[in-house]
């Protein structure tokens, strides 16, 4: 159904391509990881294991380690103890260092120290592993100084637990191959549980408009057709959030994985990228939008004589007062989130949020963030109606070449569903979060729920 073809031209560029025409809704591959550790952010709530979400009364903690938590005798009995003494170092070297890194720098760690405990005697999974590309001579000074902060990491756990004959330079090399290659599992719900490496999965290229979707089922992943692949098709999914204009997408990959994005979508960006990004026009009666200045752009360059016009009546609007009004969302954004922290009231958050609405396209990249910020502190508060209202598809969508005469600002569904495939998992969380809300508020909806069950069963098959 599916092969990797490899550049001869380019030893680690690679794809993987459709051999036979596939329909929607079909799976391409189910495989789990060669490597694998649980998030860091959630080491204390997850089987190091099997990978199952616990409650706290079903924990059994690793008595050696203290750093794993198993969901049963038998998952505790299948924790090697190799990996198990290596976290132990971990957790007996948490200096300032440590402390001070974030907490995907600490995932990357203890993915390392399975790699090294699952390749040790093992040519055949150490061949598997040094395949993947690095990028290595891609990556900034700044970036390989942090793989070689983290290598020296590992080396004093190493230095107790020798398991590795691996150099100071492989393994900073190495992290740099985890960072390019590993994917984040998540729930349905999108919570991140854990980090994998894949043999198959991980060769898949990257497309802003992609046509297969990712899902995780425990230690599982599961690649599945979002729509009808014709034979000799390369298979694409995501690697970022796509609800981002085309230079913040390109950012993002070229950071993370060292490369950028060709794809369709990026090379014919422009209405997208206004809809994401524009501010409403000034002149009355007209319903464009304008396009503010590029955030990389050098801001010697955004003088009183730039201008970017509407792209209905072509009137100027200055860049530097478009700039201006893109950094006072943002900050707006940071201050709501600080109200939130803080124990603000959902009212405030709605009044300070919504207030910068009427001046920016009705899918800008800030409506869509405010709705998922303010449909999340609606959950934590315990405030089901307010998050419904700020997750529902409220109205019938609209077709992208008409976004910018949209005069109402849509909610979260209504927005994602403009840029994400509409069968993609992406989209599935939402349904299914809607949902579960209207199940706890009392007033279950046949035709959200159907909606669900038909997006879930084309992107995921079942979710079991």
């Amino acid at each position: 159904m599916w092969a990797c073809l490899e550049d001869p031209q380019h030893k680690f560029r690679r794809s993987l391509v459709a051999t036979e025409d596939v329909s929607r809704g079909t799976t391409l591959i189910e495989e789990t990881p060669l490597f694998l550790t649980v998030d860091d952010a959630n080491k204390g709530r997850v089987c190091s294991v099997c990978l199952k979400i616990l409650d706290g009364c079903d924990l059994i903690s690793c008595s050696s380690c203290n750093e794993a938590v198993h969901c049963s005798t038998e998952c505790q009995k299948d924790h090697p103890p190799i990996f198990c003494h290596l976290l132990l170092q971990l957790n007996n070297i948490r200096n300032e260092e440590l402390d001070e890194a974030d907490g995907q720098d600490l995932t990357e760690i203890r993915l390392m120290l399975d790699v090294l405990t699952k390749i040790q005697g093992n040519e055949k999974m150490y061949n598997k592993f040094v395949n993947l590309v690095s990028n290595w001579d891609l990556f900034p000074p700044e970036s390989k100084w942090k793989f070689g902060n983290q290598a020296n990491i590992i080396e004093t756990i190493l230095m107790k637990n020798p398991t590795s004959n691996m150099s100071h330079d492989e393994i900073a090399e190495s992290l740099a191959r985890i960072q390019c290659n590993a994917l984040g599992l998540q729930d349905i719900e999108g919570r991140k549980y854990a980090v994998g490496i894949f043999e198959n999965i991980s060769m898949m290229n990257h497309s802003c408009q992609p046509n297969v979707t990712t899902s995780f089922h425990g230690t599982t992943a599961r690649i599945r057709s979002i729509q009808d692949i014709p034979s000799g098709s390369e298979l694409n999914h995501i690697y970022c959030d796509i609800y981002q204009h085309r230079d913040a997408r390109r950012r993002c990959l070229n950071e993370t994985y060292r490369f950028v994005c060709q794809c369709p979508l990026c090379l014919q960006h422009e209405i997208l990228d206004l809809n994401l990004k524009g501010f409403r026009c000034n002149t009355p009666q007209c319903q464009g939008l304008v396009m503010p200045q590029d955030d990389e752009k050098d801001s010697n360059e955004c003088d009183a004589n730039f201008f970017s016009k509407c792209n209905l009546c072509h009137v100027d609007r200055n860049t530097r007062q478009l700039r201006r009004e893109e950094l006072q969302m943002t900050s707006t954004l940071h201050s709501a989130m600080s109200l939130l922290h803080f124990g603000g009231s959902l009212s405030m958050m709605e009044s300070m949020l919504t207030a910068q609405f009427e001046k920016i396209s009705p899918h800008h990249t800030f409506v869509k963030n405010s709705h998922v910020l303010l449909l999340d502190a609606a959950i934590s508060m315990q405030e089901i109606p307010s998050a419904i209202h700020h997750c529902e598809k409220v109205k019938k969508a609209q077709s992208i070449s008409i976004w910018s005469s949209c005069s109402e600002h849509d909610q979260v569904i209504e927005c994602i569903e403009q840029v994400y495939p509409k069968h993609h998992r992406h989209v599935a969380m939402y349904w299914y979060l809607l949902s579960k809300l209207h199940a706890q508020n009392g007033d279950p909806q046949d035709d959200i729920e159907q909606r669900m069950q038909e997006i879930i069963a084309i992107s995921c098959g079942s979710w079991k």
